[in-house]
This record gives C-alpha cells, structure tokens and sequence, in this order.
C-alpha cells in the first residue's frame, strides 16, 4: 500500500510518530516498531520515479537534525553557545516534518534519545533501542542514512556513537546478580543487540577508512556459560 506511494506513506508516518508518543504499554510499542520496521525497509527502485521515497520514510519516522537555540539576551545563540558551554548538554534535535506538532509528537530518535537519558526509563529504552538496530541493519541505505546523522551533544560525532557505550554499561550493570533472571535477561538482550550492531560499525569502519578497536567487556565471554 505504502511502496511507490508517497502520500500514503506520509499518512502512515504521520499515524506511527502519533502512536508512538501517545502509547504507553511495551507491547503495543513494540508492534508500532515491528510496523516501523517493515516500512522503513521498503526499497524503491533507485532508477524509478520514487527513488527518494525511502529516504522521506527515514526523514518522517526519526526525524532530521537541526540545531537548537535559545535566547541569550536579546539575540538567539545555537550549538555550544545555546547550552551555556556544557559539553554534555543537547546542541542538536531530530524533528519529523511529517507532524503537525514536532515538539509534542516527537521523532522516534528524540523519543529514544529520552528514554536512555531516564533510569525510569530503562526497559522502554533499552527495547526501542533493540528495535532501532534491527531496522538500521535492514540495508546498507538505512545504514547510510544513519552514519550521516550528527552527535546530539559535542560528546558525539555521530548519532549512533552513544549506542556501544550504553548497551556495555546496560551488560555490566546486569552482571553479578545471583538468581535474578530479569537482569540475566536485559543482560542477553544487550549482548545480542551489540553483536547486532557490529554490522553497522563495520560500515562505520569501512567508510571512515580505519578499524577501531572496540574491546569488548570482559562479562561478555562469560555469557551463556
């Protein structure tokens, strides 16, 4: 229904962006995410009449960067300036164009972005996060369009960069709880969403033309033993 169809996919991005921010339990989400999945994966032909069609979808469900502002006297100030010069506070945002109310239905990174930063929080994010590498590793495209986005904070300069830290505190955190088997299960989940994201780094190496090195945490060899 949505492929080849651009004002039917923006109707249906529209819809998911207001489901998402409107929903609040784990498991209607995580069908909304399901949904997201198999939308952003469809693949116009590049040489047809539709060939930026996919990317819009990206656009519309995670939103595109801008950076942000705010008022210093009487002018408007951006980036470092806009957060009083702490490196760790938010210089860019993702806003959806697709919404009629970008600040109140928010963009999927945005959401994302909220959750991980709120120890409430933590299982929504660590699930929307699951589900955000599942659709990033679909095709080299949405790994691309990834790769591209900037850092939220001056910490990062990539959108992606906080994802391997967070998913190895998430396992080190959920190491060392005897017969706890919620933990033994955030623990796993983390350790094969990271091993997903390996797909991902390795473009990330290929293109930027070197291998890190990414040492793994020691916990992570004793999993499943």
């Amino acid at each position: 229904m949505c492929y080849g169809n651009e004002k039917v996919s923006k109707k249906v991005a529209r819809n998911l962006i207001k489901g998402l921010n409107s929903l609040q339990e784990q498991a209607k989400i995580n069908y909304l995410l399901d949904i997201i999945k198999e939308f952003c994966g469809q693949n116009e032909s590049p040489d047809g009449p539709y060939a930026d069609l996919p990317g819009k979808r990206l656009e519309w469900i995670f939103g595109f960067g801008t950076l942000k502002s705010t008022e210093n006297g009487d002018h408007i100030v951006f980036g470092l300036e806009s957060t009083f010069h702490e490196i760790n506070k938010d210089v860019f945002t993702f806003q959806s164009s697709v919404t009629y109310k970008p600040e109140v239905d928010t963009s999927l990174l945005t959401l994302l972005w909220r959750y991980q930063s709120r120890p409430e929080d933590f299982e929504s994010g660590l699930s929307f996060l699951k589900s955000l590498i599942k659709i990033i590793c679909q095709n080299e495209r949405i790994i691309a369009f990834f790769s591209e986005l900037p850092g939220l904070t001056y910490q990062w300069a990539r959108y992606t960069d906080w994802i391997r830290p967070y998913l190895e505190r998430v396992i080190q955190r959920c190491t060392g709880f005897k017969e706890s088997s919620a933990k033994d299960t955030q623990r796993d989940e983390a350790v094969k969403t990271l091993s997903e994201f390996e797909i991902y780094e390795n473009y990330i190496d290929r293109i930027d033309g070197f291998k890190r090195n990414r040492a793994l945490p020691e916990t992570m060899s004793n999993v499943g033993d």
